[in-house]
This record gives C-alpha cells, sequence and structure tokens, in this order.
C-alpha cells in the first residue's frame, strides 16, 4: 500500500473519542474538540473523511453526519468496514482503511487520526497519533491541531484555503495593531473577553461575519480603510491620529473605540473627513 504522501488525493480516517473529545467524558464534553477538526477541514476542502469510530457499529452514516456541521458532513464519504477480528489488536485499524482505500478509492493516498497506537503497524507513515488520556492526551487541541494542519498541508496536492472567518479575524488583527489598539480595547470594542482575542491572535479560532462581534469587525475595518486613505497608505501616520486627543470628537480616538456606540461614532466621523478630503497630518 503506497503512503498517502505520495498522492494528491487524500482521505483522512477518523475516530472519534480521544479525538474530538477526551475518552471517556460525559456527553456535555462530547464533541469539543469538533470546532478545531473542522477548522482545518475548511482549511483543506480537497480532503475527504471516513470514519473509522467504533460508533460506525451503533450509528448509520446520515447518523454521524449529523454530529458535523452541514458543510463538513457532505465529505464524510463512508465508514471502514468490519474485517474478523485476529487474535492480536495490532494493525486491526490499519486492515480496515487500508481496505476501504483498497475497494473504494485505490487512488487516493491516507491518513488516519487515532489514539491507539497498537491498532496500527509499528511506525506507520499514515498515522498521526493523538495520545489518549492514559498516556497524557486529551483530544485534539494545542500542538496536534497544527499537526493535523501540517501533516494535510505536506501532501501534494492540499492547497490550504483561508475559511471567511478566519479571513476576517486576520483582517481584524492587522487593523488593530495598526490602529495602535491592545487587545483589552478590541476586545470592548468587539463585546468580547480578552481571551477570545487571544484564541483570534493564535489563530485558534475565526471570526464569523454573521455574527455580532463579526459585524463591528467589519465597522473597524472601514475605520481601518478610510484612515488609510486619508493617510495616504502610511500607517505611521494612522496610530499617532488615533492616539491624540481630537477636538471634532472631543477624546481620543483609540479610546472611544472601545465604549459603547465609540468605533460607529469615530467611523463615522473619520469617513466624513475621507469624503471632504481632509488628509491626515
Amino acid at each position: 500500500m503506497k503512503n498517502e504522501l505520495a498522492t494528491e488525493r487524500l482521505i483522512l480516517f477518523l475516530g472519534f473519542d480521544g479525538m474530538l473529545h477526551p475518552e471517556g467524558v460525559g456527553a456535555e464534553l462530547e464533541f469539543v474538540y469538533l470546532d478545531n477538526f473542522e477548522r482545518v477541514m475548511r482549511e483543506y476542502p480537497q480532503v475527504r473523511i471516513v470514519v473509522s469510530s467504533s460508533r460506525r457499529f451503533s450509528e448509520s452514516v446520515e447518523e454521524l453526519r449529523m454530529h458535523f456541521s452541514t458543510d463538513i458532513r457532505k465529505r464524510i464519504v463512508g465508514v471502514t468496514p468490519r474485517l474478523a477480528e485476529s487474535e492480536s489488536v495490532r494493525g486491526q485499524r490499519q486492515r480496515e482503511c487500508e481496505a476501504w482505500i483498497r475497494e473504494e478509492s485505490p487512488d487516493s493516498g491516507w491518513l488516519a487520526l487515532d489514539d491507539r497506537e497498537q491498532y496500527f503497524d509499528e511506525g506507520c507513515q499514515s498515522l498521526l497519533l493523538i495520545p489518549n488520556v492514559h498516556d497524557g492526551g486529551a483530544g485534539l487541541e494545542g500542538i496536534y491541531v497544527e499537526t493535523l494542519r501540517i501533516r494535510i498541508g505536506e501532501v501534494p496536492g492540499q492547497e490550504a484555503i483561508d475559511h471567511p472567518s478566519m479571513v476576517l479575524a486576520k483582517a481584524v488583527i492587522r487593523c488593530s495593531q495598526i490602529l495602535g489598539m491592545d487587545e483589552s480595547a478590541l476586545a470592548d470594542a468587539l463585546g468580547v473577553f480578552p481571551t477570545f482575542i487571544e484564541k483570534l491572535k493564535r489563530g485558534e479560532i475565526g471570526l464569523d461575519p454573521g455574527s455580532q462581534a463579526g459585524e463591528v469587525a467589519a465597522v473597524l475595518l472601514r475605520l481601518h480603510m478610510a484612515l488609510h486613505t486619508l493617510a495616504g497608505g502610511d500607517p505611521e501616520k494612522m496610530t499617532p491620529w488615533v492616539k491624540s486627543f481630537n477636538t471634532g470628537l472631543d477624546g481620543i480616538p483609540v479610546d472611544l473605540l472601545g465604549e459603547e456606540h465609540g468605533l460607529g461614532r469615530v467611523t463615522a466621523y473619520v469617513e466624513n473627513m475621507l469624503h471632504h478630503c481632509q488628509a491626515i497630518r
């Protein structure tokens, strides 16, 4: 069986317990890491998903799909077959993955996301191991999210794209830096907790354009674009302006951004300046 890194078509075999949530959790914590998984999948829309979790024995493919967001469901193309059990579990799940590839998509390579090393042959190059709770792991979080992203990105043809929520998050962080807003000021402006901003900066989450924070972020981008035009594209002129007292606003713009209606007020003021072609200096 050829290794997945030699092909441009990739099948991801996905276990649930130990990946999408820590093993043994109650119903309230099930799929707690689903967002982490789906975020990476949206970056790599070419990847197709096959469920290798033991849940495939108790749930139909349609029922398994319902655990996921609508856009990810249609990328779940099946489940691995149940093969006759041997005396040893070593390599059992790997045989199931290989059987699915052989029958359903022989030209595809594959990657398995699993927390049971013993279910695969020793040194299996197609296994991305997420240590289970007994080995100090807790699921698809932290460094393992980035590892999944890297492993998929190593496959020829698997070009990443930014989901709109990630594009907006990156744009807002960049704008806030140019405008001289710290994490606290940006959090106040968007109406979120500072920890949310920290996750945005680390790329752990995106900013949904349709959410309330996303709509506020769109106003912040308008402010940035208007200031950028007024400053002739010079960021060094923009930051001093937002940090200096402005008589027209009766305050320091960057301080006003976190106040109720402050962002809208500052944006309207700057856009009015732009309308009258008043350059900032």
